[in-house]
């Protein structure tokens, strides 16, 4: 077993954005069906709640698609007062952030955006987002190392292997002064 603590990284994002002064956040979701997912609503959920904020309603599954995201999007907007939005991965984020940016909402002036999974997609999007960096090649070089070490010794105990993680801040979630 070689993987990041999902729910630590969801806690971890969401303590983030509460410190920024974010209140209102709400988690985009595709597909909660798979572990990774229901560990980081799981995270997400905790961490609202550890402070005080009800987590019902924060979590909205919709369709990976830009009709589905736009109405979701929609929807969240004129109904509440979502002032940050997180997604569970990069391609989830792009659609995203193309919705918001034909519904002329801006980032982050009008909503603060933030994902999962480092990547040049979210290092070069406009605005750049902040990120839970889930550090892929230290995954790989231990999944690797494992695999041999499995190879070579089959009898050997088999080990569960925790990646770390980190946040990676960039223009996407940065309050402007007097704001």
């Amino acid at each position: 077993y070689v993987d990041n603590d999902n729910v630590y990284a969801a806690h971890l994002i969401t303590d983030h954005l509460l410190d920024l002064g974010y209140r209102n956040i709400t988690l985009i979701t595709d597909n909660d069906v798979f572990a990774v997912a229901k560990d980081r609503i799981k995270g997400f959920t905790r961490a609202l709640e550890k402070r005080g904020i009800e987590a019902e309603g924060r979590v909205v599954n919709c369709s990976s698609n830009k009709v589905s995201i736009r109405k979701t999007l929609v929807e969240l907007l004129e109904k509440e007062s979502v002032d940050a939005i997180l997604t569970l991965d990069g391609v989830i984020n792009a659609l995203v952030l193309s919705c918001l940016y034909c519904m002329k909402v801006r980032i982050p002036e009008d909503v603060a955006t933030a994902t999962f999974n480092d990547s040049p997609m979210t290092e070069l999007a406009a605005p750049p987002q902040t990120t839970v960096d889930i550090h892929p090649q230290e995954l790989g070089r231990e999944a690797g190392r494992e695999i041999i070490n499995l190879v070579r010794n089959p009898q050997r105990l088999k080990r569960n292997i925790t990646v770390p993680v980190s946040i990676i801040e960039r223009r996407s979630t940065q309050k402007e002064e007097g704001r």
